[in-house]
């Protein structure tokens, strides 16, 4: 299990070399930095063992929906205070199957999609302390194949 903790270190935008880590990385944690880039498909895709990825209290505005098409094993997806307006329909659509827990809290959110309620492990979701005004349902979800187990806060 290998660890790569960057947390309050001043960077503006992510590692370029990201990938040397990629087969031992397991935890990834950039938070209380300032960094300002777009998650792209490229920031992330060759980390396909990481589980814990912690990006909390940045400046992300932007993220773009094929980030997280390869981290298949992400248990826990941290994006807390950030900038965040947007979660795209399709960045988590039949993607990321062992996530359990996303978070979410104190973006910048104002419509968002109900997608995050069929993750087919998830367990817990933290939105609050967004600018919700609406759920929608653009992939027109049957709301009735909702998991029991998830937890909504």
């Amino acid at each position: 299990t290998q660890s790569l903790i960057m947390r309050n270190t001043y960077l503006r935008s992510f590692p370029i070399n990201l990938c040397q880590y990629q087969l031992s990385l397991i935890s990834a944690d950039f938070s209380q930095n300032f960094i300002n880039s777009p998650i792209t498909f490229n920031t992330f895709n060759c980390l396909r063992n990481l589980q814990f990825l912690n990006i909390s209290n940045n400046l992300i505005n932007f993220i773009e929906d094929s980030s997280f098409d390869y981290l298949t094993n992400l248990r826990v997806l941290d994006l807390r205070n950030n900038r965040l307006t947007v979660i795209g329909t399709d960045l988590f659509y039949f993607k990321l199957p062992n996530l359990t827990h996303l978070i979410l809290r104190n973006n910048q959110i104002i419509d968002l999609d109900i997608w995050f309620l069929f993750l087919r492990n998830i367990r817990y979701v933290d939105i609050s302390f967004n600018q919700i005004r609406r759920f929608v349902n653009r992939k027109n979800w049957n709301p009735y194949f909702i998991s029991p187990s998830s937890q909504l806060m």
